[in-house]
């Protein structure tokens, strides 16, 4: 009776388990260590996205914004700080920014203020204005422009994923939502980082309460028996 009981506050506490999660598509998870926060799980598309603090391109070397990004994509080897991680490109972002509630069709900031400002705290702004009335969190995507419609002697233009939230003053509303841009002025700074995320399983909860109700099953015929 004992193991019965055990294993029925095990699928409680498992069922209790989705619906915290259900809530949220979009929610904070630990990365290295408990409480770190570094992760921004999408549990409509399974993915985790890495803080796009842990990937500013000032921490890696080069002397341009593509040479610190080609050094942050070597960390993506195996032992490397990223391993497991990808970059991800505009499809991926978009299906991020919808799964957090954001319209990914529209600036408008009456409706997409909340969400986005949601999803910028979980992934970390890159940049905050003083004033707070601009903040974004930007990061490259594995993506370039193929031809660049003013000329260019170095490589092509790299896309980046930027979620901002730009406030303005009456009468006007404000920007907010999710821009995949190669021209805006936020990717030009060291502070923007690489979007990166990780593919992951299946709700390990499911297979435990699968698992458990087999095993409870097993335990209540051989107490018929």
């Amino acid at each position: 009776m004992n193991r019965i009981l055990v294993c029925l506050s095990a699928m409680l506490l498992i069922s209790l388990s989705f619906v915290a999660s259900a809530g949220a598509a979009v929610f904070e998870r630990d990365w290295k260590t408990p409480g770190d926060g570094l992760l921004t799980f999408d549990d409509v598309n399974l993915r985790e996205w890495l803080d796009v603090s842990e990937s500013l391109l000032i921490q890696f070397p080069g002397t341009t914004l593509e040479d610190r990004y080609q050094s942050a994509l070597a960390e993506l080897a195996p032992n490397g700080r990223f391993e497991g991680f990808t970059v991800a490109r505009s499809g991926d972002v978009i299906a991020l920014a919808e799964s957090a509630g954001i319209d990914t069709t529209s600036l408008d900031f009456n409706i997409n203020q909340a969400p986005t400002s949601q999803l910028i705290d979980v992934l970390s702004p890159t940049f905050t204005s003083d004033d707070l009335s601009f903040v974004v969190a930007v990061g490259f995507l594995d993506e370039l422009v193929s031809s660049p419609p003013f000329p260019t002697h170095f490589r092509d233009y790299r896309f980046a994923a930027e979620f901002v939230v730009a406030t303005r003053q009456p009468p006007f509303a404000g920007n907010a939502g999710l821009n995949v841009t190669f021209g805006s002025d936020s990717i030009s700074r060291t502070t923007t980082g690489v979007m990166l995320y990780r593919v992951v399983p299946e709700p390990v909860a499911l297979a435990l309460a699968i698992v458990c109700t087999m095993h409870l099953l097993l335990i209540l015929g051989r107490e018929r028996l």
